[in-house]
């Protein structure tokens, strides 16, 4: 009898160790299940209907200008813009100066340099200011950050500040909704932006379509 005993005990060892093993493994699924949900159902901060992205080639900067225009009064599209980066991706970041920013600290803010419509193209949020403006020549010295950077900048009265870029001030005329632009798992990073035609790289000309009617 007592060695019947003891052989039992390595099977309860093992029934105790697989049970185990069971219930961390219904936990893992729950929190990868819980992940993938969240990200699934997190606010991107920027409308995919109908956007279009293209390559932004030597021709196309050469005649964006005109090409904007005929897209536009062709009816194809309801907006064209370029920028330096897709708005899916982040290609650039940069140090930003606020006032009360203490000297020794340093935040890396994401950097998006635009053309005019950038806003209106991607469907991004204005929550306070406006978006730049051919009306408005002095834009080429604005800037307009995200709800990440002015929470992070904490400016009571934000528009109209003066802020620091690449030694110049730029007048702040815009604070965004924020748009994930990094891993989905991530938080949404300070963000600023710069209307700078000339800054753009590969893949980033794009062009808002209007909806197609299901009766067409």
């Amino acid at each position: 009898m007592q060695v019947g005993k003891n052989g039992s005990t390595p099977r309860k060892v093992l029934v105790t160790m697989q049970f185990g093993f069971s219930i961390l493994l219904i936990i893992g699924t729950i929190v990868i299940f819980k992940q993938i949900q969240h990200v699934k159902d997190r606010d991107l901060g920027y409308d995919q209907e109908n956007l279009v992205t293209v390559e932004h080639t030597a021709e196309i900067e050469k005649n964006f200008r005109p090409l904007k225009q005929e897209l536009l009064s062709c009816g194809v599209v309801a907006s064209v813009t370029k920028s330096n980066s897709p708005i899916t991706e982040i290609w650039s970041n940069n140090f930003l100066g606020w006032p009360g920013k203490p000297d020794e600290r340093k935040v890396i803010f994401t950097t998006i340099a635009c053309e005019y419509d950038y806003l209106k193209t991607m469907g991004i949020k204005i929550l306070e200011g406006r978006d730049f403006s051919e009306e408005f020549k002095s834009d080429t010295m604005a800037i307009i950050v995200n709800k990440a950077g002015l929470d992070l900048m904490d400016l009571k009265s934000p528009l109209g500040t003066q802020l620091d870029l690449w030694g110049k001030k730029r007048t702040l005329i815009g604070i965004v909704d924020n748009v994930l632009m990094g891993s989905p798992y991530q938080p949404i990073k300070p963000m600023f932006m710069v209307m700078d035609p000339n800054w753009v790289n590969p893949l980033l000309s794009g062009w808002r379509k209007h909806p197609i009617s299901r009766d067409q």
